[in-house]
């Protein structure tokens, strides 16, 4: 959850935590809602990342134990992909120095309303900035 104090505008640049961004860098900001689709691949990333090994393990061996494990590390992976899905996302327009162009970065996410409620205080203060 984000609150006011982890946003800072001071010194030309915007910080965000621990993150800073020149803010001659960035053109633009908002706050976007994230798909379903995007929080849909995230959980099978982590699904993914989490068992992928074992279930190949199970497939080449056809062990009972490592077919549970493969389960298990499955559904380790499902409720830790669906802890980190979020809601919202406060995104900031920016441009790279190193030939890279603009790029629109995430910042921040969140998925409860205060935050929110933050980070359009944060997009009309920083486009009153720029």
């Amino acid at each position: 959850m984000y609150l006011e104090k982890d946003f800072s505008l001071q010194n030309g640049e915007f910080t965000v935590r621990k993150d800073s961004y020149a803010i001659r860098k960035i053109s633009a900001i908002k706050v976007e809602k994230t798909s379903w689709v995007g929080n849909v691949l995230q959980v099978a990333f982590w699904v993914f990342i989490f068992s992928f090994a074992v279930w190949l393990a199970w497939s080449q061996f056809d062990n009972p134990g490592t077919f549970y494990l493969a389960i298990v590390l499955s559904v380790m992976g499902l409720m830790l992909g669906v802890k980190y899905t979020n809601k919202y996302a406060l995104k900031i327009e920016f441009q790279h120095g190193d030939g890279t162009g603009r790029q629109w970065l995430t910042v921040a996410r969140c998925r409860t309303g205060k935050s929110l409620v933050v980070f359009d205080h944060q997009v009309t203060r920083l486009t009153k900035v720029i």
